[in-house]
């Protein structure tokens, strides 16, 4: 693996705040594809090709969420967070939420994924919400 970057799932908020799961998707390099390329579904896709769609894609397969109700998904670029920051500042799934207390960016679907991530380096960890 070169880099990681963890996917933090939002759902409903309960009494305990917000319900987060962690997934990631992990990016490699060999001599093959020297751009690099992220492995989602057992599918290796290109750094090159790979859009923030497939991302969504791929969220909405491991959360059964049905294509009828895939486009409502947003994804959001954030940086230096982790699962604890989002319960401890009680962040919902509400977009001023996530862009004024994380300081997130919201990510067009049919965007190349290396407009928000041009530098990718090894064994870095970068975060999506």
């Amino acid at each position: 693996m070169y880099a990681l970057f963890k996917l933090y799932i939002l759902s409903s908020i309960s009494s305990n705040g917000p319900e987060v799961d962690v997934d990631a998707v992990n990016i490699y390099k060999d001599d093959k594809d020297k751009n690099g390329y992220a492995k989602i579904n057992n599918t290796n896709i290109s750094l090159d090709i790979l859009e923030v769609f497939h991302l969504r894609d791929y969220v909405c397969s491991i959360k059964g969420v049905g294509n009828s109700d895939k486009n409502n998904l947003k994804l959001w670029k954030v940086i230096c967070v982790k699962s604890k920051d989002i319960k401890k500042q009680n962040i919902s799934t509400a977009e001023e939420d996530i862009a004024q207390k994380l300081r997130g960016k919201e990510m067009e679907f049919e965007v190349p994924f290396s407009t928000y991530f041009q530098e990718i380096s090894s064994n870095k960890i970068s975060s999506l919400v």
